[in-house]
């Protein structure tokens, strides 16, 4: 049972509602004279017994702590749990007049402190709400308060000093009340130092204030967390477009160098036109050439004839 407390206390935000542990631990009675009567009205399993609030959590609980080994718990630990929901119940068997006139102080549900969210468990379960409470045995009118407890037929207990009354009527017949007694025992459980209600209420609002907190933080996380995906999408689409505008990009730039080349080669050719437009005709140029051999043969020749006349006598 420790570990599966020491689990509930770092896991209570898997939960809808508060879960509540047991009442052993989270249940005080703040004037000890009560102590007794209290805790007498527990058995065991409803002293070390966890409480939930709705049947979700009831079923969530039950997965990690029984169903599963999420929780770390020894193999094979068997961990109460408990769950009922809302109707409406037996009211107390006697009104307060009443209640006092037959020698009683009070209920049992009005001399234990405990969470809001578990007095649903101690009045269903546990009928606190209808265990009357009579410090001193002299005071209590014992017939009368058989009567009174079981003529809704119902039956119910009550606490006469050190003693534990269960009444009860028999189906058949005149149906007598009977009363089954047993003394209490000193108790062993709710005998640990009683915390000032007035702080443990406060420590109560501030746990309760932190987790609704940490809800809105949670639930703000996940609003963040959703729009970041958002973003992120858009991004990818921005990246997507920006890449092929890059890519369209470069391809300009390329273009434009490759039809810079060609422009820088047209001009070249352009150039090369002009200057075989300026050029001789071929005729031209025949004639020139042709007249040009003919002024070479021309001087060969009187080269040639110079060159004889110098050699005779």
């Amino acid at each position: 049972m420790a570990d599966a407390v020491v689990w509930l206390r770092n896991h209570q935000d898997k939960f809808k509602m508060e879960v509540f542990e047991p009442p052993m631990i989270c249940c005080t009675v703040p004037d000890r004279r009560y102590t007794d009567s209290i805790e007498a009205c527990f058995n065991q399993d409803q002293l070390k017994i966890l409480v939930t609030q709705c049947e979700e959590d009831y079923a969530a609980l039950n997965h990690y702590l029984n169903d599963s080994e999420q929780a770390g718990l020894r193999k094979g630990a068997r961990i109460n749990i408990w769950f009922r929901p809302k109707v409406d119940l037996s009211p107390p068997p006697m009104n307060d007049a009443e209640l006092k006139a037959l020698g009683f102080d009070d209920y049992a549900i009005n001399k234990i402190e405990c969470p809001d969210g578990l007095l649903w468990f101690l009045t269903r379960e546990v009928n606190l709400h209808r265990t009357a409470i009579g410090l001193d045995a002299s005071k209590v009118d014992v017939n009368a308060a058989m009567e009174a407890v079981s003529r809704d037929g119902s039956g119910a207990k009550f606490i006469a000093g050190r003693v534990m009354n269960t009444v009860s009527r028999s189906r058949y017949g005149k149906r007598a009340a009977t009363n089954m007694t047993k003394d209490l025992r000193p108790a062993r459980n709710l005998v640990s130092s009683t915390i000032d209600p007035e702080i443990k209420k406060k420590l109560d609002q501030t746990i309760q204030e932190a987790r609704q907190a940490l809800e809105v933080i949670n639930e703000d996380a996940n609003n963040l967390a959703a729009e970041e995906r958002e973003i992120r999408g858009e991004e990818a689409k921005f990246k997507k477009t920006f890449d092929a505008l890059e890519a369209r990009k470069k391809a300009v730039n390329n273009q434009k160098k490759h039809l810079a080349t060609l422009t820088a080669k047209i001009e070249t050719n352009k150039n090369k036109l002009k200057d075989l437009e300026k050029a001789p005709s071929v005729e031209d140029e025949r004639a020139k050439l042709k007249k040009r051999l003919f002024e070479i043969s021309n001087k060969r020749v009187r080269i040639v004839k110079e060159y004889t006349v110098s050699f005779l006598p």
